[in-house]
């Protein structure tokens, strides 16, 4: 099978296939190709089974050995893992002299946006480059790249879009020596958080740019993940009403529940839907509605209204702070990088299911290798 990355269709198809990985890329690939072609792969292809569900789709999770074992000559298999880590798995193939596709941003993106726009699940058509081409209409819009020191060297040199900002987080922490600042602005200026980096992750950039940046619209995502969005499009945000632009959601399998289940635990699960009830009993059933279905905004990234922006952190640091509180209050141990992983739970249900009548449109990621 070969995935056509410039017609959006998956053509050439004679071949059974199966996919490596079994977390979000893979549910995500996995469940586009079914939707959209009713094709579902034979098996899907681990490094370790042990943290792995033992079956998606009503397929096995298998090792690799045991793939190598059992796969016909005919099949393929697609390598649906992040792209930072697909050199490793290509070279296996190429050893083992097996037919294989990696699955780029690219592709997943346009499954996805296929996906999304035949299952009107999630909108992705507001803003279309060739509707707005000859009209121009700027708007005051900044998106953060939130980057750090320790962030691993890319492989490849991006031409960064001039609406890309970069901004160094955590910078608190680190010495005032050249070798340490990458970027002219730090999430350390102005009212700040930049010492809670190590646990909140990108969100002390999302901190900064609500306390102290006052442009229209207001945006961040990472060094190694940026929209997939043009100055002309971000220029129609505001003439097309949108009042949030987020990445496609990344499919969960089973549900969203197993992906909170894998990042949190199971103590400050509890906590959060405590805190959640609190507010009220529809939030917390809202909460766990949202936890039933397959759907979750991953990475803390947004472009939005900088209204709706401060709206939503707001809440979200609110959240957080009692959630710590009751952590505290309970002796529960807090490990590193879990606000951030708070977080992206906390966007998904803010945007799906507290606030879903705002105007939201939904775009590709980049990833950068």
């Amino acid at each position: 099978m070969k995935i056509d990355s410039k017609n959006d269709v998956v053509s050439n198809y004679n071949k059974k296939f199966s996919i490596f990985g079994a977390g979000m890329v893979a549910a995500s690939i996995a469940e586009a190709l079914s939707f959209l072609y009713g094709k579902i792969p034979v098996s899907f292809v681990v490094s370790d089974t042990s943290e792995n569900l033992k079956e998606i789709m009503g397929r096995p999770v298998i090792s690799w050995e045991e793939y190598c074992r059992k796969r016909k000559k005919n099949e393929q298999l697609l390598i649906a893992i992040p792209e930072t880590f697909q050199e490793e798995i290509e070279m296996k193939c190429k050893e083992a002299g097996m037919e294989y596709q990696c699955i780029t941003s690219e592709v997943e993106n346009q499954l996805l946006y296929q996906y999304y726009k035949n299952s009107n699940s999630f909108s992705v058509d507001n803003l279309m480059e060739e509707n707005y081409k000859n009209m121009e209409m700027p708007v005051d819009c900044t998106i953060y790249m939130a980057c750090g020191p320790w962030d691993k060297p890319l492989k490849k040199r991006y031409k960064k879009p001039n609406f890309i900002c970069p901004i160094q987080v955590g910078r608190v922490l680190t010495d005032a020596s050249v070798d340490t600042m990458i970027t002219n602005i730090g999430d350390n200026t102005g009212e700040n958080i930049s010492e809670k980096n190590p646990y909140y992750c990108e969100l002390t950039g999302l901190y900064w740019i609500w306390k102290n940046v006052r442009t229209a619209y207001v945006g961040l995502c990472h060094y190694r993940r940026w929209f997939m969005v043009s100055q002309t499009q971000l220029n129609q945000m505001e003439a097309s009403g949108i009042d949030v632009i987020l990445p496609y959601p990344s499919i969960q399998y089973p549900s969203a529940s197993f992906h909170e289940q894998r990042y949190i635990n199971e103590s400050i699960r509890v906590i959060i839907r405590e805190v959640l009830e609190s507010e009220s009993e529809m939030e917390r059933y809202a909460y766990e509605e949202m936890m039933s279905e397959k759907y979750i905004y991953n990475f803390n990234m947004l472009i939005a209204r900088k209204e709706v922006l401060d709206d939503y952190c707001e809440w979200l640091f609110d959240i957080i702070l009692k959630i710590e509180k009751k952590c505290r209050d309970k002796q529960i141990l807090i490990e590193k990088r879990q606000q951030g992983y708070w977080g992206e739970i906390l966007l998904s249900y803010y945007f799906m299911k507290k606030k879903a009548g705002l105007k939201k449109l939904h775009v590709g990621r980049k990833i950068l290798i």
